[in-house]
């Protein structure tokens, strides 16, 4: 592709659309040979793309932006994405495009030394970028999030391993209420990881072991009464049997899925998620 290279309308980086066939996502530019890329995110307008690249043992954040109609070539996030020599990654642009979240071993406020362990940061827009990071909480990964600001994530307790799982935090004016344990529908799922949230929160997707020792996409709708469906299996087109399957996100307009396997960064149709979802009601109605 070169320094900087087209894509359609500005939007997905990776000229050659997926139909529902998963693809490898703008190969040589994204996802390398050399590099570890996974858990990708653009920001609403599509002209901005972040994602994690592992790079001989260290992982960092990746930024692309589409200006004067091309794509520029990924390179390091800037400041303050990037803090010298920390381990960064699982950025997330909340759909709103007003705050980022990540991953980063950066020192915690007050310190000078790394942070060697995951927590997540946070920074707001402000007309210049980027604001500064703030340190939100120790426990967290990968954090999405809807439209109304609540959050999806990760949380792992160095004391009780009963307590990992997936949770939530409704927005508090500025600040969050307390985390929310989602119920069993959810976590009973062995080793129930990396949640995406739909913006408008009608379904939410993350890998879990069930049946494996890898990870596998599995899709839960949400139900009339705002409880969630049981979760289905997101089908062999993304869950190859092979690798471990992770990190699912959607781009903006909401037509096409992201994720993780092998290495790299694929992408598929999101009209899987239609058809789904067609499974899951189908599936209720012989109940």
């Amino acid at each position: 592709y070169g320094e900087e290279f087209q894509s359609p309308e500005g939007k997905y980086i990776d000229p050659n659309l997926p139909g529902k066939k998963a693809r490898i996502f703008a190969p040589g530019v994204v996802s390398t040979l050399d590099g570890f890329e996974f858990a990708g995110t653009f920001s609403p307008d599509g002209i901005h793309y972040y994602f994690t690249r592992r790079l001989k043992g260290k992982q960092r954040i990746f930024h692309s932006a589409f200006v004067n109609g091309k794509w520029s070539k990924p390179a390091l996030a800037p400041s303050p994405l990037s803090y010298p020599n920390a381990h960064e990654y699982e950025p997330h642009v909340a759909p709103d495009g007003k705050r980022i979240f990540f991953g980063s071993w950066r020192p915690l406020p007050g310190k000078s030394e790394m942070n060697h362990t995951y927590d997540i940061w946070y920074a707001d827009r402000t007309d210049s970028g980027w604001g500064k990071p703030v340190f939100f909480e120790p426990g967290m990964m990968y954090v999405t999030s809807t439209l109304s600001g609540k959050i999806y994530f990760n949380y792992y307790s160095k004391t009780d391993k009963k307590e990992n799982g997936i949770y939530t935090r409704e927005p508090k004016g500025k600040e969050y209420k307390d985390k929310v344990r989602l119920s069993s529908v959810i976590n009973g799922l062995r080793y129930a990881a990396h949640p995406f949230i739909a913006p408008d929160e009608s379904f939410l997707i993350f890998d879990a072991k069930v049946n494996t020792r890898l990870g596998e996409l599995y899709i839960a709708f949400r139900k009339s009464d705002g409880s969630w469906g049981k979760p289905i299996h997101m089908g062999k087109e993304i869950n190859n049997g092979e690798d471990s399957i992770m990190t699912a996100s959607l781009s903006p307009d909401g037509k096409y899925l992201f994720f993780y396997r092998n290495k790299s960064i694929y992408w598929i149709s999101a009209s899987i998620i239609d058809d789904l979802k067609k499974l899951w009601i189908e599936r209720g109605r012989k109940k």
